[in-house]
């Protein structure tokens, strides 16, 4: 189980962390530059239930949402590194942060 694996030198909270962001990393595919269609595969899990002993508090969910950040965004860069030179040229990085920036709300980027 997990609350009872003992890692030294963590953090409260870590390992809950750590597991939402490997589901992620996990879960990557790249498919924005495929001339074919894609290929139908095995329907992935949408929705994961963890039995853990005890009552899960708001630290945890907390947790749970930073790790699937992080994967979020290491899933954009792995996105943004497999586009061809070609596409993922200056222009199209500038183009693609002022539409992220607009998407959540950043009013001042800081560039």
């Amino acid at each position: 189980m997990l609350p009872e694996l003992q890692i030294p030198s963590t953090r409260e909270g870590w390992k809950t962390q750590q597991l939402a962001l490997l589901l992620k990393l996990k879960s990557y595919r790249f498919e924005l530059v495929k001339n074919v269609a894609p290929k139908t595969y095995p329907t992935r899990n949408k929705k994961l239930i963890l039995n853990i002993a005890g009552r899960i508090g708001s630290s945890e969910a907390r947790n749970v949402r930073i790790g699937d950040a992080i994967g979020e965004g290491c899933n954009l860069a792995r996105d943004l590194g497999n586009l061809p030179p070609n596409i993922c040229t200056p222009t199209y990085l500038a183009a693609y942060c002022d539409r992220y920036w607009k998407k959540f709300q950043i009013s001042d980027p800081g560039i």
